[in-house]
């Protein structure tokens, strides 16, 4: 990961705000790290541009505490925006985009131009970056209607869980419309992400997968198992973040 401490002059067409640096003590002294606040892009765009954390795109104060903060841009692609760590007494922070890592000591207020060429720009004062947006899977095909039989099959979402607090058809239209607004394809999404992220599957079919595996007259050390899964530390997911 490339790791860069940009002073680069503000390009035009942009005009920016200048921003102060304070001195950094022991206290944290910012609440906002990074905020979008321009929007560039193709007028039929703007709409379908959204950001995953289902927080508003412009105008909303993020920081480390936040996560990653995924832009995804119409049908065209997205973005990955995190604050991977704040300023802090003799420590500037850090923002990756796309991958990039920028060091920063103020909070920064960006501008986003989105092209249809498919490059974009993050800009501000004391920080630019030019990339490219990441594809996005296509969905249409052998695998979105497998999917679509599976649910007709009531296969998906996981059918009355003996634990946990299933949720219903229309919080999971709230949770698309939340997280994937004016995308065709959300709802469809949505239930992905909570069949994948159910108690049903993390509590009880995982355990389950793993023990069909076991050889007659040599069952295997589930105890053993359990504890190291508890112990997994994927990215954005820990044994102890919230499954339903």
């Amino acid at each position: 990961m490339e790791v860069l401490t940009p002073n680069i002059p503000p390009q035009p067409p942009f005009i920016f705000t200048h921003l102060t640096t304070p001195a950094l003590t022991g206290i944290n002294p910012f609440v906002s790290m990074w905020t979008l606040e321009h929007l560039n892009c193709p007028s039929s765009w703007a709409p379908l541009t959204y950001a995953c954390d289902g927080q508003p795109l412009l105008h909303h104060s993020r920081n480390a505490a936040d996560g990653r903060c995924r832009i995804m841009v119409a049908n065209q692609g997205y973005i990955d925006m995190t604050c991977l760590r704040d300023p802090a007494a003799g420590a500037p922070g850090e923002l990756s985009i796309q991958g990039m890592v920028f060091q920063f000591n103020a909070p920064l207020t960006l501008t986003l131009d989105l092209r249809e060429d498919g490059s974009c720009s993050v800009t501000c004062n004391t920080l630019s970056w030019t990339g490219f947006l990441s594809p996005i899977p296509q969905m249409p095909g052998s695998n979105l209607q497998r999917f679509n039989e599976m649910v007709e099959r009531k296969l998906v979402p996981y059918q009355n869980p003996p634990t946990g607090t299933p949720k219903s058809e229309a919080e999971l239209w709230e949770l698309a419309k939340t997280h994937y607004p004016n995308d065709p394809y959300g709802y469809t999404k949505a239930l992905c992400l909570y069949d994948w992220t159910s108690a049903s599957f993390i509590r009880q079919d995982l355990f389950h997968q793993l023990q069909y595996t076991g050889i007659p007259a040599c069952p295997l050390d589930l105890h053993t198992m359990a504890r190291v899964i508890w112990g997994c530390n994927y990215p954005g997911y820990t044994a102890a973040t919230p499954t339903s």
